[in-house]
């Protein structure tokens, strides 16, 4: 809604001051008297609450991103760990081919 994003309602003119839980929109005191028994709440804590809750799921993200990047890291620490027990492998199987390739040339 323009109007809310402006702070100020396009069909009266007036600063919004309140939410309307029900009909899920922003409202001026005019705008108000049109939503009979609807349960309002105020403007600065409905946007309050909307803070929290965001703070709560970005501290959320932010310790799975932390567990992702630390089992990453383990993830790498053993691959690099496999990578050089192959590299000796490797290289001790060619020492070895060398040497009986050099015993049975004698």
């Amino acid at each position: 809604h323009q109007q809310e994003m402006s702070g100020v309602c396009k069909d009266h003119s007036k600063a919004i001051i309140t939410y309307c839980t029900r009909c899920k929109c922003m409202l001026c005191k005019d705008c108000e008297k049109k939503h009979i028994s609807h349960e309002f709440q105020d403007k600065d804590e409905f946007i309050k609450g909307i803070a929290k809750k965001i703070d709560g799921n970005l501290n959320i993200l932010k310790k799975a991103t932390e567990e992702f990047e630390k089992r990453l890291h383990q993830m790498n620490l053993r691959k690099s760990s496999a990578l050089d027990k192959l590299k000796r492998r490797r290289a001790e199987k060619v020492k070895k081919a060398k040497r009986l390739e050099e015993e049975s040339l004698k």
